[in-house]
């Protein structure tokens, strides 16, 4: 069943017992060790940065998905029909339970732990692509997409039951966009904000948690960001799975807080992030980038599930804002 990748591995210095398919690749049972075998299409210079930044992270003693290298050290293994494989380290234990907040606080140091040790590597290793990251500039861009989106919507002659939902709720959130805008352009937190590379995909789907403690995995979006591109991407995804719960958020904030802590423009800029209506705007271009008639029901479901959250949400923000 696993010919080509079965090739594939025999390009690296292990011995394949077990392969079974799992999201986003295989995995792969070797007498050695659990390893994660993915189809590549970048290039080995990219490969080769991102090995570098894991294998650093392991002498940390971070448990992360480093990338390793062919018997011939190449950063990549290639099938007879040009099919291009990268194998990493691999760990059996389960995703992080966002419903459980031993795991949710665990997640959080070890999101603490990440971040300042991403950040000393910014200082010491070479890195080429250290775009700015000016979060006015984001959310400008951000606001105009909705537009954008609400304008396409308009023009429809025939609406379905979506594009009347997104119309209900569209000024609501366009304005929470517009208010997050005006209060950067007054605060101007990017300038108080660290800067350095940043895992920018951390999820609890992304936080193992298990016996041996936290593994972190897909890294593949390493990248030169602010820090709270991963701060606010995973508390926004813990307090949607809880309801926005006061108490978890002031537990998580807490444990960041002893192990990264944040100054006063990284706390307004916290805020600001998750103020502004990040999942209205997912779902909406998830819709738009579909046929233009075509309506999903998992689409609408989301959009109909902001409406009934949006008091909690109000309320949390409320209560961050003090944080802020």
């Amino acid at each position: 069943m696993y010919n080509r990748e079965a090739e594939s591995m025999s390009l690296y210095p292990y011995h394949v017992t077990r392969m079974s398919r799992v999201r986003g690749g295989l995995w792969c049972r070797c007498e050695e060790g659990d390893f994660f075998l993915k189809e590549y299409a970048g290039g080995k210079t990219r490969l080769a940065f991102l090995r570098r930044v894991l294998e650093e992270l392991e002498k940390q003693e971070m448990r992360v998905d480093t990338l390793v290298r062919t018997i011939e050290g190449e950063e990549y293994s290639q099938d007879t029909y040009g099919k291009n494989y990268t194998l990493r380290k691999w760990f059996l234990d389960p995703e992080c339970d966002p419903k459980n907040p031993g795991q949710v606080m665990a997640g959080a140091e070890a999101l603490g732990r990440l971040t300042k040790a991403l950040l000393g590597l910014s200082e010491t290793m070479e890195i080429g692509d250290k775009q700015p990251s000016d979060f006015l500039f984001q959310v400008q861009r951000k606001n105009r997409e909705m537009k954008s989106i609400s304008n396409l919507i308009a023009k429809k002659r025939q609406k379905n039951e979506f594009d009347m939902e997104f119309s209900r709720l569209f000024l609501t959130y366009y304005e929470q966009g517009q208010k997050v805008q005006a209060l950067e352009e007054e605060w101007n937190t990017s300038d108080g904000v660290r800067r350095g590379l940043c895992h920018r995909d951390f999820t609890h789907h992304n936080v193992l948690v298990g016996e041996n403690g936290v593994s972190l995995i897909r890294f593949d979006n390493l990248g030169w960001d602010s820090i709270l591109s991963d701060v606010a991407l995973y508390i926004r995804k813990i307090m949607e799975k809880n309801s926005y719960s006061q108490v978890l958020c002031r537990e998580l904030l807490g444990m960041l807080q002893e192990v990264l802590p944040l100054n006063d423009a990284e706390k307004k800029q916290l805020y600001l992030r998750l103020a502004f209506p990040s999942r209205f705007l997912k779902v909406a271009n998830h819709y738009a980038a579909t046929r233009k008639n075509h309506i999903t029901l998992r689409d609408l479901e989301k959009l109909k599930s902001l409406k009934k959250q949006e008091e909690e949400r109000l309320s949390f923000l409320a209560f961050l804002e003090g944080f802020a």
